[in-house]
């Protein structure tokens, strides 16, 4: 897994390098520290033990599922096995805060349109929204 990581990181340099987002040093650079990232076994095990959703527990003591930050755990990654990698910092961020269009924006739209019904105040969708959120937060139903 490790020399198809490394294959897809080295195309992503290209692609970076080749749309001017980056400078061919630091994909060098990136490159080189990408392949001792990977190599390091601790930093194997992380990604390995990484999950999408997590366990939290709330004030309440209750239990909810939570979403993890991809962002969040490569930047933490990077600064706890190799602080002074700056150039796959960059990297990270770059291509971690690219556009996915107006999905999300689309999407709450038509949210909204399934939770109106006519004639209904603004309070009322916002609470319809709130319980739809939450109830896709733990789970949805069945």
């Amino acid at each position: 897994h490790t020399k198809v990581g490394q294959v897809r990181f080295e195309r992503l340099i290209i692609l970076l390098t080749q749309n001017n987002l980056i400078n061919t040093r630091t994909a060098e650079i990136a490159q080189e520290e990408f392949k001792k990232l990977s190599l390091n076994k601790d930093v194997i095990q992380e990604m390995k033990s990484f999950k999408r959703v997590e366990d939290v527990e709330e004030r309440s003591g209750c239990q909810k599922k939570e979403p993890r930050r991809l962002d969040h755990f490569w930047i933490r990654l990077v600064r706890k096995y190799c602080s002074n990698y700056q150039s796959i910092e960059t990297i990270i961020k770059l291509v971690l805060i690219l556009s996915h269009g107006n999905a999300e924006v689309e999407r709450g739209f038509s949210i909204n349109k399934e939770c109106l019904i006519e004639n209904m105040k603004e309070d009322s969708l916002v609470s319809a929204r709130t319980i739809f959120n939450a109830v896709s937060v733990y789970g949805g139903v069945e």
